[in-house]
């Protein structure tokens, strides 16, 4: 029996093969899935309000572990641009962190809006 609804699989957004070799089978993916959706809406609001504040060294913890977790569900655009604010940060390059912060909210966004069925 498939445990992964169809309509995931037409998510450009998701690598559901990529996620499936880190969670191991369709039911754990599913529970990852699950959670990381869950938690989109409050990361997105204290990533935008650690931007705002600029409080880069809490900000550059959250975008790690977005980083992490993105690729752990497959959503390896996601994760890489995480990558890319986490070392605007570690480097001290915040030039990076303003150019790409609202392209990575859009993205972890417009992904939330595709998946939060699941939850």
């Amino acid at each position: 029996m498939n445990k992964i609804p169809d309509f995931i699989y037409d998510i450009p957004m998701l690598d559901i093969k990529k996620g499936l070799s880190y969670c191991g089978d369709e039911e754990g993916y599913m529970d990852i899935l699950s959670i990381f959706v869950s938690s989109i809406p409050e990361k997105a609001d204290t990533l935008s309000r650690l931007f705002a504040e600029k409080d880069f060294k809490e900000y550059g913890i959250l975008v790690h572990k977005l980083k992490s977790t993105s690729a752990l569900v497959g959503a390896t655009a996601l994760s890489e641009l995480a990558a890319s604010l986490q070392k605007g940060v570690d480097t001290g390059e915040y030039d990076i962190i303003y150019e790409k912060n609202e392209e990575f909210l859009n993205m972890y966004l417009k992904l939330w809006e595709a998946l939060k069925s699941v939850i």
